[in-house]
């Protein structure tokens, strides 16, 4: 499942129209609040978040979900209207999400949401068939003790 966050719900909407061709579910949100709560609730694959949004912007999610358990991993996809000088874009690779510029030209925004999708199943595979831990040694000796031993506590003795 995508979440969608945009606060412009017709734009949210064609974003998720673009990513039903490539067999995605989509939830659509308008806000980072409520983005939040569905995070909260929701397992999602990976999340698609305008920057420019009424109250707390696109990025302060992206830091929100970098700082959740888990979140380090989960694919994020910054698109924003508002990257003239490049610091939008800038941002949000460095908070490790992906950026696509608007107007988004819907082929590009499937592309980059099947690779996130694609990178993050990979991630799953790997640590499904990860090899199992090591066992813990055997012990090679065994220790015996008499029978009531255990009973005895050292600080009463005399």
């Amino acid at each position: 499942m995508v979440l969608i966050v945009d606060d412009h719900i017709d734009t949210a909407e064609m974003f998720a129209e673009c990513l039903r061709l490539i067999g995605a579910r989509s939830i659509v949100t308008s806000s980072v609040a409520q983005a939040e709560a569905l995070l909260g609730m929701l397992q999602v694959d990976a999340v698609v978040t305008d920057y420019a949004m009424p109250g707390e912007d696109g990025l302060s999610l992206v830091r929100k979900i970098r700082a959740s358990d888990g979140g380090d991993a989960l694919p994020v996809v910054m698109v924003s209207a508002h990257d003239r000088d490049g610091n939008v874009a800038e941002g949000a690779r460095a908070l490790g999400a992906d950026f696509v510029a608007k107007p988004v030209d819907g082929h590009r925004l499937i592309d980059v949401v099947r690779a996130a999708l694609s990178d993050e199943a990979r991630r799953r595979a790997e640590r499904a068939t990860d090899p199992a831990p090591e066992p813990l040694p055997v012990a090679r000796e065994l220790i015996e003790l008499p029978p009531d031993d255990w009973k005895r506590d050292p600080r009463r003795e005399e």
